[in-house]
């Protein structure tokens, strides 16, 4: 089972190379989580107020293959590649997705030093492209001790 959640990058996004600033994919990678969690009706600060715990990372590997850029419209996936009995490990992908002149209103999209249209993504583009790939494992703490503790059972089924 995946979960697909969308980001549009910002200007605030990007570095002075004008494309997304490495660190940022983890927080788009963070708000998916956080979203995919909601989806299934687990707000993580209920968890915390209600279960005195909470899920936490506790170890990241991200693999950047291309640039972000101002404007790309992101599609975040999350896929649990492992569940263990205080922890799970997620693949989490960021693609970007096609898009079309309404996308990118004013935008010169210059692929390859070659000026398209404005705003239109070349046709010979695929549907989506992959730029960062990561894989996050996040652990099931109590908020007092800062211990692991057991994924509470209703929560695993949900998953």
């Amino acid at each position: 089972m995946s979960f697909n959640h969308t980001v549009r990058v910002y200007w605030e996004d990007t570095d002075a190379g004008g494309i997304v600033f490495y660190a940022n994919y983890l927080k788009y990678f963070e708000r998916a989580r956080t979203e995919w969690l909601r989806s299934l009706g687990i707000g993580q600060h209920k968890l915390k107020e209600d279960l005195g715990a909470m899920f936490v990372v506790s170890e990241t590997h991200v693999k950047y293959l291309m640039p972000a850029v101002l404007d790309d419209v992101l599609e975040i996936e999350t896929v649990i590649t492992h569940r263990g009995k205080s922890s799970l490990s997620l693949d989490q992908k960021a693609y970007r997705k096609q898009t079309t002149k309404a996308d990118h209103l004013g935008r010169l999209d210059n692929y390859n030093s070659e000026r398209s249209e404005i705003g239109v993504a070349k046709q010979d583009q695929p549907a989506s492209q992959l730029l960062c790939s990561a894989t996050i494992r996040i652990g099931w703490i109590n908020v007092q001790t800062g211990r692991p503790a057991r994924i509470p059972s209703f929560i695993q089924e949900i998953l």
